[in-house]
């Protein structure tokens, strides 16, 4: 039986083998362990764990759901992923000496209602699930007691986070920079969290209420860093990515990185989209405050509205008063019903009011909830349904500033006419398709050809190359052609989702519409992503194969894809061998691969791709690569670790900090390993294992072609050797987010 340590202080534990359930024979807590026996399972189990012990909830969290797919009915991983979302922590009781739980994370939503604690209720035996429901109240009574709390506290305008001590305990420079901000801010009159004097008179298990609220309220988090440690240490990025994560339900809020001493590219990944401002410059300070100016008008003029408006209120009740009063000598009996019923107006305007102000402020999801509970007076439902339109559409606007186009264009075509959502879905759609482009392409399987699409966007034909597949491409009121891919006559993606030759070659009545990605031809077809997430195909039937009448019958399951986000794929002819063999692989919105592989000619079976695909979570980018040798299949996750498949055999890549991946099929000198490159955030192209740098300013890479931001192209760098070729090919903004 696997050796499991300790979650709390990694000493070993006595298990019941019944029951499952441990006692650490060192802090003697008690403690469920997981079902799984095997040693690659248990190595991600301690993994998580370790993250979770140093409050690295993201990471933690994305290792327990790796393990969760491969074993989606332990109890025990839906368990620590529920410790995962409310950043629990055990910390000492001082009056009885035993561990207990603290929370370093708050959501508003019960841990009784959430999905993993009930999945972990559900696949425990009787004595698991009684000691998870002992947990949960515990948790669930801290999570109350938090939110209390931070109900009672006054709203922050501003957060500031940084660190506080360096690695020996002293004060850091981040800190003093950090505290002058905050008293000129405070000065100016807005209310500013600064943990060193907001925290001062608060013990440390005490913090997360007012954390919590100060991150729900403030309209601006600050963060102030001097190295790249600074800025990711676990308690400064569990306060920054939590304030991202917030800012993903409420679009009004704004987060500014601050950086001396060090450069913007050493900022995490996910400030890439932010403004980031160097502290160093003159104007600075000037420029930071006549932006916080513009985003929140200072708190002093603000009041001032208000107490005109409750002076507006009072004239008009002090002229209103006496009249009614003197009414009231004469209909004695109607006037208790009626200042009843004026008493009640009174309250509904006030709150109304206070909808109104949440509205105008951009605060629509709290307009909402206020709206909803006044429902009947004036036009308050209108105004509730008005809010919730808004939080859609801010919402959608998030997902586009954010890149992600796919969740923007179903966002704002869930919205409909509302607004200008239909002229956003298109921008959305087409900065979609742009991501996916491709714009060179080897078309030697066809006419010996290469083409690619010129920065004015016409389809040319390499200069030392022949063919004449980009005949005829006429785009008619479509735009601009902005993809290609591979047939005797090219398939040519427009600006509006038209797909020219889609007909043409597949055997249709009529040519594609509304497509954001295309695929070379297989044998009778090519495949397209639609802009709804589904993938269609055309006549798979052979008729008009140029290659023997192979069909493409192998692609039918595509048919049952769904929220389908982009697409990868090969193919590789062997005549001599009589074989072919194909690959079209799909990432969903979740993280997840859909895949199909193809061979005829052989015997093989594709028993060991299909379960690494299976097993893939988080993937945000995929590449597949076939041949005659085997299937290479390399993907990218949320953490930026790069999967692989090679050979039969599975690895893990880590610290290449890949924005892209290509798999290949040509071995390593070693013989043991092929070929993948990936291109990192510094936009260098590497090879996985050595690590060596081919060449820079990569903003594209497929199996046959390496792009530049310049729009330069090369080929052949897979004996990496890059050959630079004899054009300049469009290249586009996405690219470079």
């Amino acid at each position: 039986m696997i050796a499991f340590k300790c979650k709390i202080c990694a000493g070993s534990m006595t298990v019941d083998r019944i029951t499952g359930i441990g006692i650490c024979d060192y802090c003697g807590t008690k403690q469920v362990l997981p079902q799984f026996s095997d040693d690659s399972s248990k190595r991600l189990f301690d993994s998580g764990n370790n993250y979770l012990q140093h409050s690295e909830y993201d990471k933690a969290e994305n290792v327990f759901n790796q393990l969760l797919s491969i074993n989606p009915q332990d109890a025990e991983i839906y368990w620590s992923l529920v410790l995962c979302k409310y950043g629990v922590s055990f910390v000492k009781d001082p009056q009885t000496g035993k561990y207990v739980p603290t929370c370093n994370r708050t959501h508003y939503e019960s841990i009784l209602k959430d999905g993993n604690y009930l999945n972990a209720i559900k696949y425990s035996n009787e004595e698991k699930s009684s000691f998870y429901k002992e947990q949960a109240e515990v948790i669930n009574k801290i999570q109350k007691g938090i939110i209390e709390i931070s109900r009672k506290e006054k709203p922050f305008d501003i957060f500031i986070s940084y660190k506080e001590t360096d690695s020996n305990g002293k004060r850091t420079e981040d800190s003093i920079i950090a505290q002058d901000l905050y008293e000129k801010l405070t000065q100016l009159g807005y209310k500013v969290f600064f943990s060193r004097i907001t925290l001062e008179d608060k013990v440390g298990t005490e913090y997360e209420p007012y954390i919590y609220a100060a991150l729900y309220s403030s309209n601006i988090m600050l963060t102030i860093s001097s190295s790249k440690e600074n800025i990711e240490a676990p308690w400064v990025k569990n306060e920054w990515s939590r304030y991202l994560s917030l800012r993903q339900k409420d679009p009004n809020k704004t987060l500014l990185p601050l950086y001396f001493n060090m450069n913007s590219s050493e900022l995490p990944e996910e400030f890439d989209i932010l403004s980031a401002q160097d502290m160093r410059k003159n104007d600075f300070e000037q420029e930071l405050i006549r932006g916080i100016k513009k985003m929140i008008p200072l708190p002093v003029i603000m009041a001032e509205k208000r107490e005109k408006r409750r002076k507006r209120i009072g004239i008009v009740l002090a002229i209103a008063m006496p009249i009614l009063m003197s009414i009231g000598y004469f209909i004695y009996p109607e006037i208790i019903s009626y200042f009843e019923n004026k008493k009640i107006h009174e309250q509904n305007n006030e709150i109304y009011n206070q909808g109104m102000d949440c509205y105008n402020a951009g605060e629509y999801m709290q307009a909402v909830e206020i709206f909803s509970g006044i429902s009947g007076y004036e036009n308050a439902d209108e105004m509730k349904i008005e809010s919730e339109n808004m939080v859609a559409y801010t919402n959608a606007m998030q997902l586009y500033y954010d890149g992600d186009y796919s969740g923007a264009t179903w966002a704002f075509k869930e919205l409909g006419d509302y607004k200008d959502s239909g002229e956003l879905q298109e921008q959305a759609e087409l900065a979609w398709r742009k991501k996916l482009a491709t714009v060179v392409v080897d078309n030697k399987r066809f006419d010996n050809g290469e083409y690619f699409i010129s920065p004015n966007g016409d389809v040319k034909c390499f200069s030392d190359a022949t063919g004449n597949a980009n005949n005829n491409l006429e785009t008619d009121n479509h735009g601009k052609i902005i993809s290609i891919a591979s047939n005797n006559a090219l398939y040519a993606l427009c600006e509006d989702g038209y797909v020219i030759n889609s007909k043409r070659n597949n055997g249709l009545s009529e040519d594609w519409a509304n497509i954001v990605q295309i695929t070379d031809r297989f044998n009778s077809t090519n495949v397209a992503l639609t802009s709804d997430g589904t993938v269609i195909y055309g006549d798979v039937s052979g008729k008009d194969s140029y290659n023997l009448n192979k069909n493409d019958e192998w692609l039918s399951d595509v048919e049952n894809w769904e929220d389908i986000v982009s697409l990868s794929f090969d193919i590789e002819e062997y005549v001599h061998a009589g074989e072919t063999y194909a690959s079209l692989l799909g990432i969903k919105k979740d993280g997840t691969v859909c895949a199909v592989f193809w061979c005829d000619g052989s015997e093989k079976t594709f028993e060991e791709e299909e379960k690494f695909v299976i097993n893939l979570v988080g993937i945000k980018y995929i590449s597949v690569s076939v041949s005659i040798e085997g299937i290479t299949i390399a993907a990218i996750d949320n953490n930026d670790l790069i999967h692989a498949f090679i050979n039969g055999e599975t690895y893990v890549f880590e610290n290449k900090d890949a924005r892209i991946v290509q798999a290949f099929d040509m071995w390593e000198s070693d013989g043991e390993t092929e070929d993948i490159f990936f291109v990192d955030n510094k936009y260098k192209c590497r090879d996985v294992v050595s690590d060596n740098v081919l060449i820079s300013d990569v903003v594209l890479l497929d199996s046959k072609y390496i792009i530049t931001k310049t729009g330069n192209v090369y080929s052949d760098y897979s004996k990496n050797t890059p050959v630079k070729r004899n054009v300049q090919t469009q290249v586009y903004d996405v690219w470079m987010e």
